[in-house]
């Protein structure tokens, strides 16, 4: 179990509108403090936690997180669809940082490549794990693959 509880500011922008994303417990929600505040008091237990945040600038202003576990801070205009991850040590404790892609249709279908360079003689199990926008995550079976 691990404890995140903390606040996320905004320097020269605002928080137009937020999502928190599995904060389960009513008497624990994602609160905003003000026009460029968050705070939370948060547990998770290997799952994912955290909101959907529309500013009202894209490009402007730096996002700070303040947490128990770790502090981050970056540009809000250096954001991209590839996380910005601040590691925290432990079992891949994180805070990742992303923008969400344009929503253009419901797509429910996703392809993607990996190399398998680090293949062993025998039975390789291979998982992959998926998280949904909200955080609910699903995990494959083992498919294997058999190096001879």
């Amino acid at each position: 179990m691990t404890l995140w509880d903390g606040q996320l500011k905004v320097s020269g922008n605002k928080i137009k509108r937020f999502t928190p994303i599995n904060f389960w417990n009513p008497q624990q929600p994602l609160e905003q403090g003000s026009k460029n505040q968050l705070h939370w008091k948060s547990i998770t237990t290997g799952g994912v936690t955290g909101a959907i945040i529309e500013l009202q600038d894209t490009a402007a202003g730096t996002l700070e997180i303040n947490t128990l576990q770790k502090n981050c801070k970056c540009k809000v205009k250096s954001i991209g669809l590839l996380p910005k991850t601040c590691k925290a040590g432990g079992l891949n404790k994180q805070i990742q940082i992303y923008r969400l892609p344009m929503k253009t249709q419901a797509s429910k279908e996703f392809e993607f490549t990996v190399p398998l360079s680090k293949l062993q003689p025998g039975d390789n199990p291979i998982y992959i794990r998926m998280t949904q926008e909200d955080g609910h995550m699903a995990w494959s079976s083992p498919i294997y693959l058999v190096k001879r």
